[in-house]
């Protein structure tokens, strides 16, 4: 084994030096004429950070589509990988799209048992978790450390996406054990090229230690197999779905603080012009939040800015439908594409709209300075009225004592908007879950991610320990225990000193930490 890994290594460092001299020559220009290199970036935006602000994630579990962040929004708080609230499903160019969803879809996952094992560590190790996608660093903490100690004896280390990480790691020539990229494009090909990921029909690797993902995801692998480039399978996209008609969950949701509108009797909303009359009368009956300071429709974060305004595009996202591309929006029923700039085109009204926000004081002045944190407290705080996304609305807002009191936030959806839904591919996500060539347990990264591909797994990704906060009726129905629906209403329950028996192992584990900072700080989803 360590003759193989000397081995690899040495072939990567040449690749490298391969890589750079093919740079350099680029560079200096005796490849005039030619066209980008194949896998290059062309689009602003990567994947693990849309808009580069940074689910992860797709929320709901806490994951989503745009991103959650133990710094600046958890994957866990219900929210998608920072900054993405453009297509997520995508995988790339079409090039990079081999087969044809046509091809199979029966909706329904086969559960498939692992007929060998890998060797469990008979003391607990530490994996390393580089992930493009995480808005955590370091230890993993929490229930999920608990449930990772007791099914296969590790703690990982969350190592994320920080200036000049992907760098370094790939300078080093060792990635990790486990690899999550935040897209499928420029970085990860030259992950391949260099043989810094591990193959997973090495040695049956995949077909033998993940049954679940072989059996029920051959189109994503296969997909990937494409992408790669070199005819091997690296690694399988994000959101896989077992039907062409499967789609994720709204995020887009138009999200307003229902006790207030029941307050106003319940006035029709037909239009935008509609919604700004509606968000001034709640003001005047709510001008101050529960610590005092003024209210505001709205709170806007600067940190998934991008080319455009974030929030401004997606705006046009939720009452358009019209997603984002390049500097522009589209229409994808038509295909009509709307430069940013264009007149009276979709972004500059939902700039328009913005701007009366503003001028009616309705808009929080520290909209262009502040952090996602900041924005997230003042959301929790009662400090806003409106939000065009569930993760910074009603996931942020709805606690257990928030409900108590009567107020929570609902959507209302005005009657002329048509939000956008994301679809989601057979053909896997573009968001890749990988494992670094130089692990000393690959058997065991692939069980793990076998694990997250069971439908187990991936309820626990989205809605905590099995048992403890969910758990399985006579008739196979999934229901919340009283925990699981107050950590779902509240994703900053504490879960200090709560206490877990694990069903396989049987030991008892004392937790610690929220629930959102428990959660699988990898930020990424699987099905």
């Amino acid at each position: 084994m360590e003759k193989v890994k000397a081995i690899r290594k040495i072939v990567s460092m040449i690749l490298s030096i391969m890589l750079v001299l093919t740079m350099v020559v680029g560079i200096t220009g005796c490849t005039k004429g030619e066209e980008p290199a194949d896998g290059q970036n062309v689009s602003a935006g990567d994947g693990s950070k849309t808009d580069q602000s940074g689910p992860a994630g797709d929320q709901d579990p806490s994951g989503g589509g745009t991103s959650s962040g133990g710094a600046g929004g958890d994957a866990a708080d219900g929210l998608p990988a920072a900054g993405d609230t453009s297509d997520e499903a995508g995988t790339g160019t079409a090039e990079d799209q081999p087969i044809s969803q046509e091809q199979a879809g029966s909706g329904e996952i086969e559960v498939v048992e692992s007929t060998e094992a890998a060797e469990k560590p008979q003391e607990l190790i530490t994996l390393d978790v580089y992930s493009q996608l995480a808005n955590w660093s370091g230890k993993q903490i929490g229930w999920y450390a608990a449930l990772l100690e007791d099914k296969f004896n590790v703690r990982l280390n969350i190592i994320p996406d920080t200036e000049g990480t992907y760098e370094t790691l790939v300078e080093s020539g060792d990635l990790g054990d486990i690899v999550v990229w935040g897209d499928n494009g420029a970085e990860y090909k030259k992950a391949v090229q260099l043989g810094l990921l591990y193959d997973w029909e090495e040695g049956d690797l995949c077909k033998t230690y993940a049954p679940m993902i072989w059996k029920n995801c051959q189109i994503a692998l296969e997909t990937n197999r494409k992408i790669s480039g070199d005819g091997h399978i690296y690694g399988i996209g994000h959101g896989v779905a077992m039907s062409k008609d499967d789609h994720q969950s709204f995020f887009y949701t138009w999200d307003i603080r229902w006790d207030l509108y029941k307050q106003l009797g319940y006035p029709k909303v037909k239009n935008l012009d509609d919604y700004l009359e509606l968000l001034k009368k709640m003001k005047e009956i709510c001008p101050k939040d529960e610590n005092g300071r003024e209210t505001y429709a709205v709170s806007l974060w600067p940190d998934w800015d991008g080319d455009m305004v974030m929030y401004v595009k997606s705006m046009a996202t939720a009452y358009y439908g019209y997603d984002e591309h390049h500097v522009g929006l589209y229409n994808p029923k038509n295909g009509e594409y709307y430069d940013a700039l264009m007149e009276n085109g979709p972004y500059l009204e939902m700039l328009r709209f913005f701007n009366k926000l503003y001028q009616n004081n309705l808009l929080d002045p520290n909209s262009m300075t502040q952090t996602w944190d900041q924005m997230s407290e003042k959301v929790k705080a009662g400090g806003t009225f409106f939000s065009i996304f569930n993760f910074a609305g009603s996931a942020a807002y709805n606690t257990t004592e928030h409900m108590n009191q009567g107020k929570m936030m609902l959507p209302l959806v005005p009657e002329d908007a048509a939000p956008a839904v994301y679809g989601m591919s057979m053909l896997g996500g573009n968001r890749i879950w990988s494992i670094g060539a130089y692990t000393e347990y690959p058997e065991l990264c692939m069980e793990i991610l076998n694990y997250l591909f069971t439908p187990e797994g991936a309820m626990t990704i989205w809605y905590g320990l099995p048992g403890l906060m969910w758990y399985y009726d006579d008739n196979g129905y999934t229901h919340f225990t009283d925990l699981g629906l107050k950590c779902n209403r509240d994703p900053h329950y504490d879960l200090s000193g709560v206490k877990w028996t694990s069903p396989w192992a049987g030991k008892t584990y004392t937790l610690g930490a929220n629930y959102t900072d428990g959660s699988l700080q990898i930020n990424n989803t699987t099905w």
